[in-house]
């Protein structure tokens, strides 16, 4: 699975925002069913006064896609 924040492929060091409109940055993130649970997978991001957090991937616009062989989701 890969993620996706507003439609664009996610990566490292990514500047995002979260859902009330704060700057931040993509640290790393895990896919659904990765760890035990089988939970949705989380994000993990650094907001601009230096507070670090882990959240579900909706907060900062986020989804996770499956990945279709031969196509770029």
């Amino acid at each position: 699975m890969k993620l996706y924040i507003n439609g664009e492929t996610a990566y490292e060091g990514m500047k995002v925002k979260t859902f009330r409109g704060e700057p931040a940055t993509l640290l790393s993130w895990y896919a659904p069913g990765t760890r035990s649970g089988g939970n949705g997978g989380r994000v993990y991001i650094e907001e601009d006064d230096g507070h670090r957090g882990e959240y579900f991937p909706s907060v900062i616009g986020g989804e996770f896609r499956s990945l279709v062989i031969g196509a770029d989701c």
